[in-house]
């Protein structure tokens, strides 16, 4: 019996040392998905920081008030008058969006006037109805028929877009 026993305690030993070998690897293989799953999120900060802002998106717009009584477009009621306005619109950013002439009202203390259709028909370059992808420009002229006794009071951005909701910045510096 004697001879047994230390025979019976080396396969202990060995029957340890091979459950403590098993537990490390497994410590270790453990270990390792953890430090590859957390590399989310401690890996930036190691890393150059790069923006994340989308690009900008807007709609500019130029205009000019070419005329404030132009009696070649149409026939007038008593006491109006035709107000033009030449515009240049690009669309910086937006995959699409439309433009045309009833999406500008002309706005005059607090008085909205809507785009009179049939005198901008008659302007030299009317601005038509279209879809202005990314980066596309469009030019062409709105007319407005107006009370003659408001054209005095036409503020420095008199007009309005009213054909979605989109950044618009009214130019004056193309």
């Amino acid at each position: 019996m004697s001879q047994n026993r230390p025979r019976s305690e080396k396969s202990y030993m060995a029957r340890v040392s091979r459950r403590r070998r098993k537990y490390l690897v497994a410590g270790g293989i453990l270990l390792c998905c953890v430090l590859v799953a957390s590399i989310p999120l401690w890996l930036p900060r190691f890393l150059p920081q790069t923006s994340t802002i989308p690009p900008e998106q807007e709609i500019d717009i130029a205009h000019t008030l070419t005329s404030t009584n132009d009696t070649n477009v149409g026939v007038l009621q008593s006491g109006y008058v035709f107000i033009d306005f030449s515009l240049t619109v690009m669309n910086c950013g937006y995959q699409s969006f439309q433009v045309g002439p009833s999406q500008f009202d002309l706005l005059i203390n607090g008085v909205k006037y809507p785009v009179s259709l049939d005198a901008t028909s008659r302007l030299a370059k009317p601005l038509s109805l279209q879809v202005l992808s990314n980066q596309m420009e469009v030019s062409g002229s709105i007319s407005y028929e107006v009370l003659a006794s408001q054209v005095p009071d036409i503020p420095l951005t008199p007009l309005v877009y009213n054909g979605g909701t989109f950044n618009i910045q009214w130019r004056s510096d193309w």
